[in-house]
Formats: C-alpha cells, sequence, structure tokens
C-alpha cells in the first residue's frame, strides 16, 4: 500500500520535472533579466540538476525527519537584537552502499549554491572540517564581511545509512551522540512522548510532535527579557515617563500576553498517518495541560461541536476539500 503511494508521487514529480515548469515561471515574470543573467542562471540550473540527477539512488530521503528547537535572540548589546539561527536538524535515509556518494554530492551541491549566493548577501562562507562524535561532519561557517562572529552554521554529516544536516550550534552535537549511540536518552524516552503516541495508530507514513510547553516556556522567557530592555530604553522606569509611551507598552505587554495565554493552554499536539487501502488517513491528539479549565481560551476549546452535514454545500464537481 505505502509503495503504491509513492510510486504514484513520483510518477507526478516525473510528469513536473518533463514539464519544465520552471522556466515557464520564469518567463511570466514581468521584468525578464538581461541575457547575461540567464545565462549564468541555465548554467546554474545545468549545474544543479546534473548534480540531483545521481541524489536518488540509494533510496535517498525515502524516510526523513526534520526538527526545530527555538532559539532566544541575545539582547546583551545596548540598542541591539541579536537573532539567533534556530537549532534544526534533518535526517535522511540512504542505502549504505550509496550513502558516502550521496554525502559527497550534498557537499557538492551546498558548495557550489553558497559560492553562488557569497557576493549577493555580502558573507564569506568558509568549509571546514569537525569530527564529532566518530562522524566526519563537514562545517558551512558564514561570517558577515568585515565582521568577527560567525553568522550562522550548517553542518552536514553521515553515518550508518543515514545522512545528517544540522543549523545552529547546540543540536549538532546532540544530534552527533544519538545517531552514533554514545548516548541513547532522546525525546523518546519520555514519558509525555510516548504518551502521547500510546492511544494513536501506528504511524506509516509520517508522524509529528510539537511540544506546547517548551514553546510557550521559551515565549515566556522571551517577554520577560523585552520588558526588561523595552522599558529601560523606552524611559518608563523613569519619573514623568511619556503616558502615551505607557500606554502603548502596556497594550503590546497584553497582547504577548494573550498569545502566551492561548499557547500554555495546550500541553502537546501528536500526529500520525498512515495508508489504508489506496487512501492516507491522519490521526492527531492535542492534549491540554492540568487545570486547563481555567485559561481563559477554555471556552473555546471545550464547546467545539462536531462539524456536521458540510458535504450539502459543496458541488458535484468537488474532488478535495478541507473542514476545519
Amino acid at each position: 500500500e505505502q509503495g503504491f503511494l509513492q510510486d504514484n508521487w513520483q510518477g507526478v514529480y516525473d510528469a513536473l520535472v518533463e514539464t519544465d515548469m520552471l522556466q515557464d515561471v520564469l518567463d511570466m515574470l514581468p521584468m525578464q533579466p538581461d541575457p547575461e543573467a540567464t545565462k549564468h542562471m541555465d548554467r546554474a540550473m545545468d549545474k544543479v540538476m546534473g548534480i540531483m540527477a545521481n541524489m536518488g539512488e540509494g533510496d535517498l530521503g525515502k524516510a526523513s525527519i526534520f526538527a526545530q528547537r527555538m532559539a532566544l535572540p541575545d539582547l546583551s548589546s545596548p540598542g541591539m537584537v541579536n537573532i539567533s539561527v534556530p537549532d534544526m536538524v534533518w535526517l535522511m535515509s540512504v542505502d549504505p552502499e550509496h550513502e558516502k556518494a550521496r554525502f559527497e554530492d550534498l557537499l557538492t551541491l551546498l558548495d557550489y549554491g553558497f559560492t553562488e549566493l557569497e557576493p549577493m548577501v555580502g558573507m564569506k562562507i568558509a568549509l571546514r572540517e569537525a569530527p564529532t562524535a566518530g562522524i566526519g561532519f563537514r562545517i558551512f561557517n558564514g561570517v558577515q564581511f568585515g565582521v568577527d562572529a560567525s553568522a550562522f552554521e550548517l553542518a552536514i554529516g553521515h553515518h550508518n545509512g543515514a545522512l545528517i544536516m544540522t543549523s545552529g550550534y547546540g543540536v549538532r552535537d546532540d544530534v552527533a551522540n544519538l545517531v552514533s549511540g554514545k548516548t541513547t536518552t532522546s525525546i523518546a524516552s519520555s514519558d509525555r512522548y510516548k504518551k502521547a503516541f500510546a492511544g494513536l495508530h501506528a504511524a506509516e507514513s509520517g508522524f509529528s510532535y510539537v511540544d506546547w510547553q517548551s514553546i510557550s516556556r521559551d515565549a515566556t522567557q522571551l517577554r520577560d527579557q523585552l520588558q526588561v530592555r523595552v522599558r529601560s530604553e523606552m524611559g518608563l522606569d523613569e519619573e514623568g515617563a511619556d503616558p502615551q509611551t505607557q500606554m502603548m507598552f502596556d497594550l503590546g505587554l497584553y497582547v504577548a500576553n494573550l498569545g502566551i495565554e492561548a499557547m500554555s493552554i495546550n500541553d502537546y499536539v501528536a500526529s500520525v498517518s498512515y495508508v489504508k487501502g489506496r487512501s492516507v488517513h491522519k490521526e492527531t491528539i492535542n492534549a491540554l495541560v492540568p487545570g486547563a479549565e481555567n485559561n481563559a481560551f477554555y471556552p473555546m476549546v471545550a464547546s467545539a461541536k462536531p462539524v456536521a452535514n458540510f458535504a450539502k454545500y459543496l458541488p458535484q464537481s468537488t474532488t478535495s476539500y478541507n473542514v476545519a
């Protein structure tokens, strides 16, 4: 059943490639690039497509997983807000016999892409090696011209039938230790995670998990840091503070508190999808925190009723729909 759907989606992708749709989109642009830019773009696309032509070998990406965790901005410098790149990880399965070749393809693709981007973004992007937990990671570091601090880090590696890509500064070591078996304590070890999926169908086509309590804690911490910073820079802690400025600050704080209240009612959301016959089914659980009935948004959640008789509003020619 799963193979049937994968074959059909592959057919859709192959058909899109054959249509040369990208060129059609470029032709519709109101302002066409100059001929030299067009030639450069064509050469770049040929280079990229040539690299990607082999990347499907070895069932690359037949199974993949993406995860992200929030990185709070650095507010330590007066008058500045240094935005941090979120920690992200992307793992893609690949047949072990093709693992090294697909890793080299991905490395070549990224190296070429960053070389093209350097003059456009005003950034020098360097490549270095950084072995971690026995995995030979290659690290792309982006440094803005004239600035010593690294603007971002993108790492790629491979191990035991998986290609690994991470961004940010805190997640690479964590993932490397898990993939290499040096540690076994992962999110799947937590009781909350196990409970989230215990009542759901076995995941076949995919699954997702969102820890809303972690997100709301980060949002609360960010609100508190910004509150102190904004009050200081707007002079609201001084005598004779402007009432209009104070009112605008209070309004912004109220909206921030409202957003945190809306997030904090949720404990976690878990979802799975699976194949039954020739259709894909999805199950989701949105768990509320203990004491959720005291949350201002609880009536909106608790009063929701099943949607019924929606089909009578759809014409017979309808081929797909979504009800929310």
